[in-house]
């Protein structure tokens, strides 16, 4: 296995254990509330192939982007930490002035 298949490899195997092993630590928050991986990234391969077309980079983590779907193609992206954290059910979202942000980018773009 080359290092770069490593690399995406480790998010496949975490994908696939929060949503299918039951005694994974992330389950509850995946698995048990009907978070699912589509049929054909069941496949290491498969889902090898989308990492390494898909803008896969180093540091990349896997993001949802409907956080109320399960894994596939049409539903993920590659993003950062940063990117993925302002991704979450628990982001919050402040309007000032017709602009719309989350409370981390308000703070990058007030220099707070």
């Amino acid at each position: 296995m080359s290092r770069y298949k490593e690399l995406w490899y480790n998010s496949w195997r975490s994908m696939m254990s929060r949503c299918s092993n039951p005694k994974a630590a992330n389950y509850k928050y995946y698995g048990a509330i009907g978070i699912t991986v589509c049929d054909a990234w069941r496949n290491a391969d498969i889902f090898g192939e989308w990492a390494k077309n898909s803008g896969w980079f180093l540091g990349a983590t896997l993001e949802r982007i409907d956080n109320s779907k399960g894994y596939s193609p049409e539903n993920c992206r590659w993003a950062t930490k940063k990117e993925q954290a302002c991704n979450r059910k628990s982001t919050r979202f402040i309007t000032h002035n017709g602009e719309t942000h989350n409370i981390t980018e308000w703070a990058e773009i007030l220099g707070v």
